[in-house]
C-alpha cells in the first residue's frame, strides 16, 4: 500500500467513525416523561431528589421537555412554601387538570414510589397513564423490602430501583413481571 493509499484508508476509517458517532446520537430518541413523586416527608423528598438526579443523567429521557409537577405549579404558587394552598379549591382543581394534561401528553411515566409510604396520588397517576396505554416505570428505593400492592406491582410496565433511573432505556420499556413481595 502506498503512502497515499494509507492516508486515504485512514481518512475513510475516521469518516466512518464520525458517521457512526453521529448516527448513534441521532438515533438516540429522548422520551418526554411525566415524572411523579411524593414530597410530603423528609424521606420522600430525599427519594425525589435522588430520583430526579438519576433521571437527569439518563440519555433516553428528555429532561427539558419532561414534566415534574413541583416545577409546574398552578399560577407559579409553590405549595411547598405555602401548604395552605392544599385547602384552596381553585388550586386543587387547576393542579389536577395541569397534571392530567401533562401526563396525557407524555411518552412515558416515571414514578418514584416508596411502598413503605404509599402515595395515592402517584398510584392514581400510574394507573391513569396505564389506562391511556402509556408505559409506566415505577422506581422504588434501592433498599426497599416492603411488600407492594398487587395492583400497582403488576399494573405498571416495569419496577426498577431508583439508582437504575440513570441507565434505564426509556425507549425500550418492555413489560416485565415484578418478583418482589406483594399484598
Amino acid at each position: 500500500m502506498t503512502e497515499a493509499e494509507g492516508l486515504i484508508a485512514q481518512d475513510l476509517t475516521d469518516v466512518k467513525a464520525q458517521i457512526s458517532r453521529l448516527t448513534a446520537d441521532v438515533s438516540q430518541h429522548q422520551v418526554k416523561a411525566y415524572q411523579a413523586y411524593s414530597w410530603f416527608t423528609e424521606d420522600q423528598v430525599a427519594q425525589m431528589k435522588q430520583g430526579l438526579a438519576e433521571t437527569k443523567k439518563n440519555k433516553t429521557a428528555n429532561w427539558e421537555d419532561s414534566f415534574r409537577p413541583l416545577e409546574h405549579q398552578y399560577n407559579n404558587l409553590d405549595v411547598t412554601e405555602h401548604p395552605e394552598l392544599m385547602e384552596d379549591v381553585e388550586w386543587q382543581v387547576q393542579t389536577y387538570r395541569g397534571d392530567v394534561n401533562a401526563y396525557s401528553q407524555a411518552d412515558v411515566g416515571i414514578m418514584i414510589y416508596d411502598p413503605a409510604h404509599p402515595d395515592d396520588g402517584v398510584a392514581y397517576e400510574a394507573a391513569a397513564m396505564h389506562t391511556l396505554g402509556k408505559p409506566v416505570v415505577l422506581a422504588i428505593p434501592d433498599d426497599c423490602t416492603t411488600p407492594m400492592n398487587l395492583m400497582l406491582a403488576h399494573g405498571v410496565t416495569a419496577v426498577i430501583r431508583i439508582s437504575e433511573l440513570s441507565t434505564y432505556d426509556f425507549n425500550k420499556c418492555l413489560l416485565e413481571t415484578y418478583h418482589g413481595k406483594i399484598f
